[in-house]
């Protein structure tokens, strides 16, 4: 743990500094920016840093208790003197440093959508941009890094550190003596590490750029126990209590990143890298850049739970304070308040739930690595690689047959074919400008949307290649950003940006279903009609075009006779999917259960929750369109193929073949009753539907512990890790 040392502006030269980003903030006049509390041989340490703790008990809302410790902070024994009266101090534990280079690829703009500083939808959380200044460039830009976000780059990140952690210059920081000041003589005495033959800094450009270098690349770990019904209840109540209005699950990367290896990736941090904040109880009283004392960055999430295995402590927050992540939940306040008394007000068993959420989701979901032993892995954890109790292994291969070529193959072929005709009649839209072209395209889109929804149950395989998922399908948009992106796009106009090529290097959220709804649909979509060729229509023909294209080439990747459909159909050692029967198996496991899931609580829960919370409808997906229910319907019919066509119940032993006649009754009530909702969102949410929704939740929950429980205990297999990506080989 370091103390950082700084003043607020005491004059309007300095405060214009600070506006300017020239800036975050003064240092101490003796001591600097920071406290040295070691030093070299010959001078004396600044001093020590003395903290005392109070522990304070708090009541949660089943009658648990909690301690809470309060920390004080002072400087004792300054070698130069007292410290400025107006000088603060503030202690930092080191940020973790993975994934960094992932975090600097995120386009600022998506970072800047979740921005609202002034809460303009009324939410409570008002997440505000750090604008800084680039020290290599000069240049304004997006803070990013650092407790209150004070650093734009990771080169700015690793220079600061070189400067002030061990007084090394470098030519972003050139100041050989480090952070020593002018009431440090001896300090400024001292001989420096500059070497001629190396330059004007101690660690010249290459050092800078290997650093840099090596902090921008080490990856985020693997996630694990993501299928562990645990995990996933505590997801969901970490969605449901509002965690996610700040820590945002997702982002994707630049396309032109400099280093290959980060671009367009679909990363999850947790973080929507904004200032928000955060209470008198953080509270430091220091201000860096546009950072007040109470304001600190959202910090993200990814490897949390490897903190202890990492760092050899499980101590969180700025300044270490909270000795599990629990006491780290309680600390919120401010902006966090609300979900703070969410999380306190949670049962016993539901507040485990999601500290087990919190300590598992290291990274995206992907595939694990291969154990050490070079035997074959057992998905269900035997080391022998014995077949689980209960599966039929002779039936495997022609199930995974006909799942790819009687479910997988033709869905993204029917999507494909589809989008095409979709880029068509918005052609002809853009030609014509008629209501007949505009019906046509609206029922060409609603068909596109079908056969989307029923192959987008199968989240695995090409598709989640270069996130080509979610340049189709942008949602769930809980803050707006895609549409604020959407109307910006449109009302600026730009000829340049109606191309396929043009969207497809934009934001994911420009390009897929959701943005070519608010075209066809949404305000100022009448101006469609009497008017050829506007800017409007030729963007919605584009994302159709990229729609078409992205479709594409998923059904390129899975026709190709020795790619992924070879590897599907023949696990074993020449796959590169499945190492055995029962990793194939357990992916189409992962599609029933996760689909089901998904149903429940990306379809459903998005917007109803149940009848003592209040709906928010307009977090329905296709809510525009009203297609809301009929992409549901669709979601169940996919899953229902696939169960079905596939002949997963040969999979089971004979005395279980009753639980496929309670799944094949779970999918027949939910198809029956879906499409008898009303279409209007506002109406089927209303008190008088209300009781349908319900029993729509139950019915769905029933579905997912069937499949999951009933049936994957039957065949001795669980929803693993697998859905998400191949595997990895060695």
């Amino acid at each position: 743990m370091l103390l950082r040392l700084s003043r607020a502006a005491r004059t309007p030269a300095e405060e214009k500094a600070i506006a300017s980003a020239d800036v975050v903030n003064f240092p101490d006049p003796a001591y600097g920016h920071q406290l040295q509390d070691l030093a070299v041989p010959r001078l004396a340490a600044e001093g020590k840093m003395a903290i005392s703790y109070h522990e304070e008990r708090v009541t949660l809302g089943d009658g648990e208790t909690a301690s809470l410790r309060r920390p004080s902070y002072a400087v004792v024994n300054p070698a130069y003197g007292p410290l400025d009266p107006a000088t603060t101090i503030s202690p930092r534990v080191a940020s973790a440093m993975i994934g960094l280079g992932l975090i600097e690829a995120i386009p600022e703009a998506d970072i800047l959508a979740h921005a609202d500083p002034d809460d303009t939808d009324g939410d409570g959380i008002s997440g505000k941009a750090a604008i800084v200044r680039d020290h290599r460039s000069g240049k304004i830009a997006l803070g990013r890094f650092g407790w209150k976000a004070q650093n734009a780059t990771v080169r700015d990140q690793s220079a600061d550190a070189f400067a002030n952690d061990i007084g090394i210059s470098t030519p972003d920081q050139p100041k050989a003596q480090g952070d020593c000041t002018r009431a440090e003589e001896r300090c400024l005495d001292m001989p420096t590490g500059v070497q001629k033959r190396l330059g004007a800094q101690e660690a010249p450009g290459p050092i800078l750029d290997l650093v840099t270098f090596y902090s921008e690349n080490l990856a985020v770990p693997s996630r694990r126990k993501a299928s562990f019904p645990e995990t996933l209840r505590g997801k969901r109540i970490f969605y449901e209590t509002g965690c996610i209005s700040c820590h945002v699950p997702k982002f994707v990367t630049r396309r032109d990143t400099p280093d290959k290896a980060q671009s367009f990736q679909l990363i999850w941090p947790y973080s929507d890298f904004l200032l928000h904040d955060m209470g008198d109880g953080l509270a430091d009283g220091q201000q860096v850049g546009l950072a007040s004392g109470r304001e600190w960055r959202t910090p993200p999430l990814w490897g949390i739970g490897l903190t202890r295995t990492v760092s050899g402590h499980s101590f969180f927050l700025h300044d270490g304070r909270a000795r599990s992540l629990t006491e780290a939940i309680l600390w919120h306040g401010g902006e966090a308040e609300k979900a703070r008394n969410a999380f306190s007000s949670l049962s016993t068993d539901d507040r485990a739930a999601l500290i087990t959420f919190l300590s598992h989701f290291d990274a995206p979901l992907a595939p694990p690595a291969l154990p050490s032993s070079d035997r074959p892995r057992d998905i269900s954890g035997r080391p022998d690689g014995h077949s689980p109790a209960g599966l039929n292994e002779d039936a495997v291969p022609a199930v995974m047959q006909r799942a790819v070529d009687e479910v997988i193959r033709p869905g993204y072929r029917n999507m494909q074919q589809s989008a095409a005709r979709l880029t068509t009649a918005m052609k002809d839209l853009c030609a014509d400008g008629t209501q007949q072209t505009l019906d046509k395209a609206k029922s060409t889109f609603d068909d596109t949307i079908r056969y989307w929804s029923i192959i987008e149950i199968v989240q695995t395989g090409p598709v989640i290649q270069d996130n080509l998922f979610e340049h189709i399908l942008f949602y769930p948009d809980r803050k707006g950003v895609g549409l604020k992106q959407v109307q910006a796009l449109i009302a600026k106009a730009d000829p340049k940006d109606a191309t396929v090529d043009a969207i497809a290097g934009k934001s994911v959220a420009l390009q897929g279903l959701t943005a070519l709804e608010y075209v066809l649909y949404g305000n100022g979509s009448d101006d469609l009609v009497g008017q050829k060729g506007s800017f409007r229509c030729l963007y919605g023909q584009a994302v159709a075009g990229n729609i078409q294209r992205e479709a594409g080439e998923v059904v390129a990747a899975w026709e190709k006779p020795d790619g992924v459909q070879a590897s599907w159909k023949h696990p074993g050692p020449q796959s590169n999917d499945f190492m055995d029967n029962k990793e194939a198996v357990t992916a189409l496991l992962g599609i029933l259960v996760h689909g089901a899931e998904n149903v429940r609580d990306q379809r459903l829960e998005q917007f109803y929750k149940g009848k003592d919370t209040a709906p928010r409808p307009r977090m329905a997906i296709y809510w525009r369109s009203k297609n809301t229910w009929k992409s549901m319907a669709a979601n169940l019919e996919g899953l229902r193929t696939l169960w079905q066509k596939a002949g997963m119940a040969e999979l089971l032993p004979p005395d279980k073949q009753p639980i496929a006649a309670s799944i094949d009754e779970d999918f027949k009530s939910l198809l029956d009753s879906v499409p008898k909702l009303n279409p209007d969102i506002d109406v089927a949410t209303s008190d008088a539907e209300k009781a349908k929704l319900d029993t729509l939740l139950a019915d769905s929950r029933d579905l997912i512990t069937r499949i999951s429980d009933e049936y994957g205990a039957a065949i001795g297999l669980s929803a693993g890790f697998f859905l998400f990506g191949r595997r990895l080989r060695r």
